[in-house]
C-alpha cells in the first residue's frame, strides 16, 4: 500500500501451477497469511489506499489477461470489467481516493490505451484518447492530480510532474506542435510529446 502498512506478494504452490497471494500479518503464524488461493499464475498488482482491497491480475496470453478486486477481509473476488471476448490488460493502479483504477487495455481497439475504471458504477473513461500507437506505460503523481504520458521516436514513456534535472514542474513548459520545448528552472531538456490529465 502507499503508506507501507500493507504488503502483499504471490508465491508458487509446491507441486502445482497455482499461485497463492500472501499478506504480511504480524499477528499470524510466521508473520504472514494467505489471503487468496489462486488458480494459475495470479499476482497482486496494487493495493487500495485503505489497504482493504487488492487488485489481482492473471496473464493468459498476449491477447488475454484478467483483473479482479480481492476483498482482504472476506477473500471474495470480483472481476474488474467483466466483458465477453478477450481483452489484454497491463498494469493497474488505484487512484488516491480508491474510487477507480487506472489501467492499460486494448478493449475495443488494436492498441493499448489508458482507461480509468470507476469501481462504483463500472463505467470506463478513455484517458489517453484515440492514438494509432500503444501506450506502453503511465505514471500517476502521488497526489493523483497529474498524469503524464509522452512519446519519443515512436516509444511511449511516463513521468511525474517534477523534473529530475531541477526543482521545476513539467507542466510549466512551453508546448509547440505537441512538444515540450522549454521548462523554467531546467537547464538541459530534450523535447518530447506529452499529455497531462488533471483529476479533481
Amino acid at each position: 500500500s502507499g503508506d507501507g502498512k500493507v504488503l502483499v506478494w504471490s508465491r508458487a504452490t509446491k507441486g502445482s501451477a497455482n499461485y497463492d497471494v500472501v499478506m504480511r500479518d504480524p499477528a499470524a503464524p510466521g508473520g504472514r497469511r494467505v489471503i487468496f488461493q489462486g488458480e494459475g499464475q495470479v499476482s497482486p498488482i496494487d493495493v487500495s489506499p485503505d489497504g482493504k482491497t487488492v487488485l489481482l491480475g492473471r496473464y493468459f496470453s498476449i491477447g488475454e489477461s484478467k483483473r479482479w478486486l480481492l476483498d482482504v477481509a472476506t477473500g471474495k473476488t470480483t472481476e474488474l470489467n467483466p466483458v465477453k471476448g478477450k481483452v489484454s490488460y497491463d498494469g493497474g493502479v488505484f487512484t488516491p481516493g480508491g474510487k477507480s483504477v487506472l489501467m492499460l487495455s486494448d478493449e475495443g481497439s488494436d492498441f493499448m490505451r489508458l482507461v480509468e475504471f470507476d469501481l462504483a458504477t463500472g463505467k470506463k473513461a478513455l484517458v489517453s484518447g484515440e492514438r494509432p500507437w500503444d501506450v506502453e506505460d503511465f505514471k500517476l503523481s502521488g497526489d493523483g492530480r497529474v498524469l503524464a504520458l509522452y512519446r519519443i521516436d515512436g516509444a511511449v514513456f511516463a513521468t511525474d510532474d517534477l523534473c529530475s534535472h531541477g526543482d521545476a514542474s513539467l507542466a510549466d513548459g512551453e508546448i509547440e506542435d505537441g512538444k515540450i520545448r522549454r521548462i523554467e528552472g531546467v537547464s538541459v531538456f530534450l523535447p518530447y510529446y506529452i499529455r497531462s490529465v488533471w483529476n479533481d
